[in-house]
């Protein structure tokens, strides 16, 4: 299990735009108030963090579980020049007490990636909720933790798959590769003739790649009813004319071995 994936996710998330923006209260705080607005070259600049604790004040009389989940990022990530994952805990501990889901999926990720927190029962607790909330962050670790034994892989399916029908290609391909293993492993030719189903019916976007390869990967799976060489390599010249890594390489032995 590679504890850097939880890492680069976190980062992602963080500066994507993740960080949640502070809603106002009372008209005494800015309502398009976002803290990653505030940060320069990773910290808070001097003359930014009066308004900030200004704002934060009023914030964690107001609506606190935002407060909290700020003051958690501002530790974690050292936004004020020093991180203190012990406090960012807390804070993270208090906004989830309060129903912050993005802050289960913090707690989560410190679980399982910091040396000197490392715990995998709590990390699994964190992350689940935050996973069963639909963040996709959150899914994502989860279904690594599945992967690595930490986690059951019915449970894991049935959370992608109350997420699969929705309009987010990176659940789809999440649910189709997980269902793809269950099934084959199950040899279940109804399962399989229904995923072949799913794949065929989503409207693919930014993920194309991925979704034509995984459908080229049923049709040309030789132990199920729904074989098909043709459709097969169809559905491998979309996934490779889409930019799919892996697919020109086995078109081209799928031609050698005519």
């Amino acid at each position: 299990m590679n504890k850097y994936i939880f890492i680069l996710l976190m980062f992602s998330f963080f500066s994507q735009g993740a960080l949640p923006v502070i809603e106002a209260c009372g008209g005494q705080v800015d309502l398009n108030f976002d803290i990653k607005d505030m940060v320069v070259d990773g910290t808070v600049p001097y003359e930014k963090r009066h308004r900030m604790e200004t704002i934060l004040t009023e914030l964690e009389r107001c609506n606190p579980k935002k407060a909290y989940i700020n003051l958690g990022e501002i530790s974690q990530f050292g936004l004020l020049g020093t991180v203190n994952i012990t406090k960012a805990i807390e804070y993270y501990s208090r906004s989830a007490e309060l129903g912050e889901l993005k802050a289960h999926y913090y707690l989560g990720t410190i679980y399982f990636t910091n040396e000197l927190f490392f715990d995998v029962k709590k990390s699994l607790y964190h992350t689940e909720i935050a996973a069963r909330a639909g963040i996709k962050e959150a899914i994502t670790n989860l279904l690594q933790m599945q992967r690595s034994g930490y986690f059951d892989s019915a449970e894991m399916l049935k959370i992608l798959h109350g997420f699969s029908h929705a309009d987010d290609e990176d659940i789809a391909i999440l649910y189709a590769q997980e269902k793809y293993r269950a099934v084959v492993a199950a040899e279940d030719d109804v399962e399989f003739l229904k995923l072949l189903n799913y794949l065929l019916s989503l409207e693919v976007e930014k993920r194309a790649a991925d979704i034509y390869f995984m459908t080229a990967r049923l049709y040309l799976n030789e132990k199920f009813a729904t074989y098909d060489r043709t459709k097969g390599l169809n559905y491998l010249k979309l996934a490779a004319a889409k930019g799919h890594i892996i697919a020109p390489d086995i078109l081209i032995m799928y031609r050698e071995d005519k």
